[in-house]
């Protein structure tokens, strides 16, 4: 090998050299009738062993696919339960709410009845129409007032009611 490389850059020498190496060191002739069939054997067996694993994989593939569509079509259906609770929870709290505003406006009425059924004399009623009166007339001038200030009515705040905070709660 030595040798040979001392001739690289001539291709001549090089060629000869090689040929001389290949003439001292190769004494056997290999008998290639012999080596195709070993390569073709080796050939069929790597080949059946990987078409084995080939179709082990597909019915792993296969089994993990079937695995998955059934865990992802359990998990849609539990999803889709769920989300008609959560709507259904939905409704309830959005009525029991309503229940709930219902009560208060009937409670605030209620009590407005029991405060007027107190009083009970002419003087008591004909004070509570004067007083709706100033309180009807107090409205239109926050409305009037309101709209010509570009605000709308429903954002500002009413003064509390003088007259009707002693019948309502008689503690104050």
């Amino acid at each position: 090998l030595h040798d040979c490389v001392q001739h690289i850059q001539d291709p001549k020498l090089l060629k000869e050299s090689i040929k001389r190496m290949y003439q001292k060191h190769v004494t056997e002739t290999v008998s290639t009738h012999a080596m195709e069939n070993d390569i073709a054997a080796e050939y069929t067996r790597q080949r059946e062993y990987l078409e084995k694993s080939v179709e082990s994989l597909k019915r792993k593939l296969n089994k993990n696919m079937e695995l998955h569509r059934s865990d992802n079509m359990r998990m849609m259906q539990e999803n889709v339960s769920l989300i008609k609770e959560i709507n259904e929870l939905r409704r309830e709290i959005k009525g029991m709410k309503m229940a709930q505003r219902a009560k208060d406006m009937a409670g605030g009425s209620v009590r407005m009845l029991k405060s007027t059924s107190n009083l009970g004399s002419d003087g008591d009623i004909s004070m509570q129409t004067s007083e709706v009166q100033r309180l009807r007339q107090r409205i239109e001038q926050l409305e009037s007032g309101s709209t010509m200030m570009g605000k709308s009515a429903s954002r500002e705040v009413l003064p509390h009611m003088e007259g009707m905070l002693n019948s309502i709660d008689p503690k104050k």
